[in-house]
């Protein structure tokens, strides 16, 4: 028996890429939402949209809540006027000059793994920012390994508005594998 051909083994490779959500074998896949396992559509489980961007498309959930809106034992207003030093240890600022809380977001990530290396992806992105009226909280939810560089980019867009980031394990995880990814 002959040995496969380079054209034959490229086949294999792309088929098993589709498999895993890498690639789509058809543009008509964009318009197929995720399933649970009852087959349910991601759209009638979660309150969210669907969001195209870069080719591809993440799943986003935005929640608002009042600045008098209680977590724990804080209102979520009483940290925005906490004196800047409070905030040091845990700020990854643009500049030198002390961040206001109303200038941060806030971000945790959720990924295939626990290494920082080219197969770990991030899958689930949440950020937090203060608006106006009140708290931001939005996930960025990725359901195809393929829709990478859409989750990538719509992050981008909304962390460039913000002048500082804090994460509980950004510096050591979060923020490294999201530049890396």
């Amino acid at each position: 028996m002959a040995p496969p051909s380079d054209h034959g083994r490229a086949m294999k490779l792309k088929e098993r890429l589709r498999r895993a959500g890498v690639l789509r074998k058809h543009a008509s896949l964009l318009s197929e939402a995720p399933m649970d396992a009852r087959g349910a559509a991601l759209e009638s489980l979660i309150d969210g949209e669907w969001v195209t961007a870069s080719g591809g498309r993440c799943f986003v959930v935005e929640r608002r809540y009042p600045l008098q809106h209680t977590h724990g034992r804080h209102r979520l207003g009483d940290l925005l006027p906490e004196p800047c030093g409070l905030w040091k240890p845990f700020v990854q600022a643009r500049e030198d000059e002390p961040l206001q809380m109303s200038e941060a977001v806030f971000l945790d990530t959720e990924t295939t793994g626990l290494m920082r290396s080219a197969g770990t992806y991030v899958f689930l992105v949440g950020i937090g920012f203060f608006v106006d009226e009140g708290f931001c909280l939005r996930q960025y939810f990725m359901p195809y390994y393929g829709d990478e560089v859409s989750l990538l980019d719509l992050l981008r867009t909304e962390l460039h508005r913000h002048r500082g980031l804090i994460s509980f394990n950004g510096r050591a995880f979060d923020w490294p594998l999201l530049r890396m990814r």
